[in-house]
């Protein structure tokens, strides 16, 4: 379950935290709010192509972390260990991506640098679009 985003210089968004509980959870807002930033940050940090043009204007790179509570990870475990990775045995798991005005971008999952395919190789396992 994803437990909280924050995006730093992402698009129009200069810094945001946002919490999300058990249950449902909308998101409303007047157009322009900020909405789809959101949803194309939850698809960035889990894989998805990405270009210099993500980062807001005037700053050097932009950041996204997301943190997933994990109930049952041992899908998620195995494919950390598959790739020579380690998920620690906290329920939680942290991913990063963050990507430089000149669109190169990094991805990182608990601190570990990993290819952009590890993050869309795990998506299934954490979010379901």
């Amino acid at each position: 379950m994803l437990k909280t985003l924050i995006l730093k210089n992402l698009v129009l968004i200069e810094k945001a935290e946002v919490g999300f509980e058990k249950g449902f959870t909308t998101i409303t807002g007047e157009t322009g709010a900020g909405k789809t930033v959101l949803i194309e940050a939850l698809r960035l940090i889990l894989g998805e192509r990405t270009d210099a043009s993500k980062v807001r204007k005037g700053c050097e790179k932009a950041l996204i972390q997301a943190s997933f509570s994990l109930n049952d990870s041992s899908a998620l475990h195995k494919l950390f260990e598959e790739a020579g990775l380690s998920l620690s045995e906290k329920e939680e798991l942290i991913l990063t991506r963050e990507i430089s005005s000149a669109g190169k971008s990094r991805a990182y999952a608990c601190g570990q640098m990993v290819p952009i395919a590890f993050l869309q190789k795990i998506a299934p396992h954490l979010i379901d679009f």
